[in-house]
């Protein structure tokens, strides 16, 4: 029987954040554990609803007791052996560390990690606390380290923060993959009617400064103090988190007219009376709250860090403004109070990015896909197979190498070899050696753009080299140390947006990419990007060692009759 342990750091997340998620593990037949370490009589009830079983165990979320850490973790080794899942899925901080570390002690093969936002101590601010952050950061580091370590797969938001975790060496790459939020359900957050008299921008979260809560104050007294009229909502609770607001500092913010202050109540009904929903946070993952806001067509004004930068094309949805300025925000509030209509025109992009980059059904079978997708022994012969596979060519091919290596530079002004930027596995950037076919002016685009003007910017003997493939020798040294496979999707190039935002959505990009692929032999050059794209989804569903054996022969067959190359 398939058993997954969802591990989570308090009920509510587990509810609003994974209940999508918990009913399609269930009606792919999945028993599901769901733990957390607060639940009320009534969590428990909506959890049971789900098909879930609800499962108590003891965490501090926000604590650093280490101590009491220590005795939590061997409680949730206890509780894992018991249960018995096959899978073990964790996010938030806490759980990503110590879930790991339990599950891999209790034995789950299979753990999988998601970082959904890096928290208070990877957030930058400006307050007293700094300090505090710093002296403890490097602890935190060496606990994700080895958390992740032990996860077998971990599962990304934005591309900043795979960056800012492959910088500091606490990953490896080849476990990451870019989910690009956790979406919402399109339908449950649906359009609605804008509300323009009075314009009302809407603040949603937990009472952090790292929110950004103190610069939507300090906008709103510029606002107030210029005679506008507008109205200034803010839902969220306090928190236990060290960057929490207080009570009386909330209240005194209402007491003085500056906000209206509902609390931590159910943001469906306040979103639908907002005309602009604002984030000036210093750093999330994706925030959901934003995309609940886009799906209900709502503009946004956010700021341009990770994660929040994901949601908002400047002009198009709404507006990007640096952290920590309250006059940009304020400027960006006058614009929507000085031109309502384009609240109207901003709220439609908006849904529209929201229904291309944020449905949830797509992100929970990517999910699902992740989940079920444990190809640990295929992974090993497939590797096993790359090294010997390219081992033995580079001995084979070792004299036109070198014979090539030497001629190019006496062909055409540069070096021998173009190192190309390519997007590799799970969205990682590699350098591609390829021996250079094309004069050093040529412009970095796909060959499909190129094709017309290709013969312009060849190399004497260049269209030789691209039609015979040799061109291509190089990339043995990237098969080697694991940049790419012989067999996969070609890698794209950096700045292939759609190529790359297509196979992010149908998870093509977890696969390693490859010297050959089942694109190139059903046509390579002489096909459109989206009949690519097909290809490389078909083999995403088919991978297989026999399959790739297959592909492989007919790679053969094409580079022997020159097949499939424009120029």
């Amino acid at each position: 029987m398939k058993v997954i342990a969802i591990i989570s750091h308090q009920a509510f997340s587990l509810l609003n954040f994974r209940s999508s998620l918990i009913k399609l593990l269930v009606k792919e037949g999945y028993r599901v554990y769901a733990l957390a370490p607060n639940y009320a009589d009534a969590d428990i009830e909506t959890i049971k609803s789900l098909g879930a079983e609800p499962i108590h165990y003891s965490l501090s979320r926000t604590g650093i007791n280490p101590f009491r850490d220590i005795v939590d973790v061997i409680k949730l080794v206890f509780i894992l052996r018991k249960l018995r899942p096959n899978v073990s899925f964790a996010f938030a901080i806490k759980p990503v560390i110590y879930g790991s570390i339990a599950a891999w002690i209790a034995g789950v093969h299979y753990r999988i990690s998601m970082i959904e936002g890096l928290g208070y101590f990877f957030t930058d601010s400006q307050d007293h606390s700094s300090l505090f952050r710093r002296a403890l950061k490097p602890f935190l580091n060496a606990f994700y380290k080895f958390g992740l370590y032990l996860s077998t797969v971990v599962i990304f938001l934005n591309k900043d923060d795979i960056e800012l975790f492959e910088n500091k060496q606490l990953i490896s790459p080849d476990k990451i993959v870019n989910l690009g939020g956790i979406g919402v359900d399109l339908q449950d957050w649906s359009p609605q009617p804008l509300v323009e008299c009075p314009i009302t921008f809407l603040f949603v979260g937990r009472l952090l400064r790292e929110k950004g809560i103190y610069e939507f104050i300090d906008a709103i007294k510029i606002i107030r103090n210029d005679g506008l009229d507008a109205r200034f909502v803010v839902l969220g609770g306090l928190d236990s988190n060290p960057g929490s607001l207080n009570q009386s500092q909330i209240e005194s913010w209402v007491n003085e007219g500056f906000i209206e202050w509902p609390g931590h109540v159910d943001v469906k009904d306040w979103m639908a009376r907002a005309s602009v929903f604002v984030l000036p946070s210093y750093r999330e993952g994706v925030p959901r709250s934003t995309q609940e806001a886009m799906a209900m067509g709502r503009p946004v004004i956010t700021t341009d860090v990770p994660g929040c930068r994901d949601t908002v094309i400047d002009g198009l949805n709404g507006y990007l403004i640096p952290p920590f300025d309250p006059h940009v925000l304020a400027k960006a509030f006058k614009k929507f109070i000085h031109d309502p209509a384009s609240i109207h025109a901003m709220g439609a992009q908006s849904r529209c990015i929201a229904e291309r980059e944020f449905d949830v059904e797509k992100k929970d079978r990517r999910i699902l896909e992740l989940i079920e997708r444990n190809h640990q022994p295929l992974s090993l012969i497939k590797r096993v197979f790359d090294v010997v596979l390219a081992l033995l060519c580079i001995f084979v091919f070792i004299v036109p190498i070198a014979l090539i290596w030497i001629i190019i530079p006496q062909l055409s002004k540069g070096p021998a070899l173009y190192w190309s930027p390519r997007v590799g596995r799970n969205g990682a950037i590699f350098s591609m050696p390829k021996f250079r076919s094309m004069k050093m002016n040529t412009p970095v685009v796909g060959s499909d753009i190129l094709a017309a003007q290709a013969e312009n910017y060849l190399i004497p003997g260049g269209s030789i080299l691209r039609r015979s493939s040799l061109d291509e020798l190089p990339q043995l040294w990237s098969i080697l140390i694991g940049d790419m496979s012989f067999v996969g999707p070609r890698p794209a190039l950096f700045n292939q947006d759609d190529l790359i935002r297509e196979r992010v959505a149908l998870g093509i990009d977890s696969l390693r990419p490859g010297l050959t692929g089942w694109a190139q032999v059903n046509g390579r050059d002489e096909i459109s990007l989206a009949q690519k794209i097909q290809f490389d989804a078909e083999y995403l569903e088919r991978q297989s060692f026999g399959f790739d054996l297959y592909i492989l022969w007919l790679t053969f067959l094409k580079v022997v009759r020159s097949e499939g190359v424009s120029h």
